[in-house]
């Protein structure tokens, strides 16, 4: 007897229970998290037309005003805009089966583990989430230097195996997306390429959150030295306007207030000094002398160093 294919994604687990005086006021929701209202929609208000002249008829188009993509009009809209509370999912496609991980709890609550991907033999399930509630965040989860880029400017994270793809991809300075795709039987070259052209068709909408870089005076040291530590890790943005570092370490940056920063269209920040120079750009590997501790790190002009720029 053939066994269908079943596959877990777990972001992390929630019970939601019946609306009590008692209850915690709710996380943060992270303000790039939801590019808009997460009420259950119908596939055909999900699914705009192909941009004339760009698409062949065999593909489709979605967009929900801030992610996009195009998949193969073969494959039929499973379920779109489901919100549970620890995740958000867009859209999920293909022919196989789709189970969101939630369940009744208790007399008026529902308890959500991890959607379920379930491909019989010849079957398929893609799916793309992103994160939902959660705390607020100093950096986004970062790219490896691993990853590669796509048009648009979003890096992306891949592995890949006979019957799996799985994707992450990260907009610059946002909360990046998820995308599993599930096949019930050993991928063909034609599939993987069909994966490849979906992954690479992903665009985000803009960002209407304000950036401002942290800064301090370094003059009020006066003739003291300004490097006490050095800290290494990668730069990157988070629901909060500044440039801060992530990766190996942690620590909520103030720059120097003669540096300035720009932010190209969908590209990433850059920091520059007071001479218009580039010093470092978003997704770098830096190491930064400077003083402070991680709820405020102030970084001294004089010790800046790239140790590996982001592709």
């Amino acid at each position: 007897m053939l066994r269908r294919l079943r596959w877990l994604v777990i972001p992390s687990l929630l019970v939601v229970a019946a609306c009590t005086a008692s209850l915690p006021a709710p996380s943060l929701l992270t303000p790039s998290a939801l590019p808009s209202s997460p009420a259950t929609t119908s596939p055909s208000e999900s699914v705009a037309p192909p941009p004339t002249g760009s698409a062949s008829p065999a593909i489709e188009f979605y967009d929900d005003g801030y992610l996009s993509f195009e998949y193969p009009a073969e494959w039929p809209i499973i379920a779109t805009r489901v919100f549970n509370g620890v995740a958000f999912t867009p859209i999920v496609l293909g022919t196989g089966e789709w189970d969101d991980g939630c369940e009744p709890f208790g007399s008026n609550g529902i308890h959500c583990s991890g959607s379920e991907l379930i491909a019989d033999p010849g079957e398929l399930v893609a799916e793309f989430w992103t994160q939902g509630h959660g705390p607020a965040s100093l950096v986004y989860e970062l790219p490896s230097f691993e990853s590669y880029m796509i048009e648009g400017g979003a890096a992306v994270d891949r592995s890949t195996g006979p019957t799996f793809t799985n994707a992450t991809v990260f907009p610059p300075g946002r909360l990046p997306y998820e995308m599993r795709v599930r096949y019930g039987s050993p991928m063909t070259e034609a599939e993987r390429e069909t994966i490849e052209m979906i992954i690479g068709s992903v665009r985000f909408g803009s960002d209407d959150r304000q950036f401002s870089l942290s800064s301090w005076d370094s003059t009020s040291l006066g003739s003291r030295a300004c490097t006490r530590t050095v800290l290494r890790g990668q730069i990157g943005r988070g629901d909060f306007p500044s440039l801060n570092l992530g990766g190996t370490a942690y620590a909520a940056l103030s720059w120097p207030r003669s540096w300035t920063s720009r932010l190209p269209e969908g590209g990433r920040v850059e920091i520059l000094d007071e001479s218009g120079d580039v010093v470092a750009r978003e997704w770098d590997e830096v190491e930064i002398g400077g003083r402070g501790d991680a709820n405020e790190f102030k970084v001294c002009a004089d010790a800046v160093r790239v140790v590996r720029a982001f592709p």
